[in-house]
């Protein structure tokens, strides 16, 4: 997993209330204010989208890309 410097903190905020967000063991990271988790891919990807923040039908919307994924550019082809 990528570890991030302290530095690239003074960037990122919480994206429910907007607090500073501090470094967690086993690649995640937490609110200082309304306690939120976010988790860190192994690739070192944050994944900052709540699921609070995300509709049922963009829920559905995501399950079926992601089952679909494979096939979805053959969409666009002419």
């Amino acid at each position: 997993m990528r570890q991030y410097d302290e530095a690239v903190l003074e960037f990122l905020m919480c994206p429910l209330c907007r607090a500073p967000l501090v470094f967690l063991d086993k690649g995640k990271l937490q609110c200082t204010k309304c306690g939120h988790v976010y988790s860190v891919n192994g690739d070192g990807i944050i994944d900052m989208l709540s699921n609070s923040l995300v509709s049922s039908r963009d829920k559905q919307w995501m399950k079926w890309y992601d089952e679909n994924a494979g096939q979805y550019y053959r969409l666009f082809q002419e």
